[in-house]
């Protein structure tokens, strides 16, 4: 189930430091004038929200499915617009 990988300490780890890192720097380098290789930059981008949006989606079914009136839906809704 997603709550079980949501609530592991090692998919914690895994979101945190690989994750979350490669989206922030990839969305930084192109807003970073310096940034020579816009492409390569882009690409991670695309690629680390893509991945990051899949999760928060599966997430947000799974537990619409479990619970349709679960409070914490509408703040996961709102987390997931971020990767947009």
């Amino acid at each position: 189930m997603i709550s079980e990988l949501l609530n592991s300490t090692a998919f914690d780890w895994f979101f945190e430091k690989c994750l979350l890192p490669q989206f922030e720097g990839s969305r930084d380098a192109l807003h970073n004038p310096a940034t020579k290789d816009l492409n390569t930059a882009r690409a991670r981008f695309i690629l680390a929200k893509e991945t990051i949006r899949w999760i928060k989606e599966r997430e947000l079914q799974h537990r619409k499915l479990l619970n349709p009136t679960d409070s914490g839906l509408d703040k996961l809704r709102a987390e997931l617009k971020r990767y947009e």
